[in-house]
Formats: C-alpha cells, sequence, structure tokens
C-alpha cells in the first residue's frame, strides 16, 4: 500500500447491505475495499472537522451577539420571495 505512510490496522464490522455495495463498487473502481474504506474515512473525517470548525466559528458569532432571531429571518426570508 504504497503512499499511505505509516499503516493503522482496523476492526469494523459491517452490515451485509454496506459490505455487498463496497464489494459493487470495489469491483467497478478496480481498487480494493481497503483503499474504497480508507477514501471513505479520510472523506468523513475531513468533513467532520470542517463542520466542527464552523460550529465554532458560529458559536463565537453568537458569542458577540452577531446573528439574526427566528421571526426576523423569516420576515426577511418572507419579503426576498414574496410576490
Amino acid at each position: 500500500m504504497q503512499g499511505w505512510g505509516e499503516i493503522l490496522a482496523m476492526v469494523t464490522i459491517l452490515t451485509p447491505e454496506t459490505e455487498a455495495a463496497l464489494d459493487r463498487i470495489a469491483a467497478r473502481s478496480g481498487r480494493s475495499r481497503e483503499q474504497l474504506a480508507n477514501d471513505a474515512l479520510q472523506y468523513y473525517v475531513s468533513w467532520f472537522e470542517h463542520e466542527e470548525e464552523k460550529v465554532t466559528e458560529a458559536r463565537a458569532a453568537i458569542d458577540l451577539g452577531d446573528f439574526i432571531d427566528h421571526d426576523q429571518f423569516f420576515d426577511e426570508l418572507e419579503s426576498r420571495y414574496s410576490g
């Protein structure tokens, strides 16, 4: 597994449906199940960290009072898209 750096082995339990889907994708793509699982985990970790950062930024904005309340939001939405 060239280019992967240090390798950590993990064991995970897949549902039969997930295992079958992984096998189908592996067969179509010519990649191993291990490569696909690694890519999926990398994608998820990247997505999760990005979302976590956005939540932290949003909480900081709220602490500074930089937000609009529910009623104001819907008033602006209604005025933007009404007739």
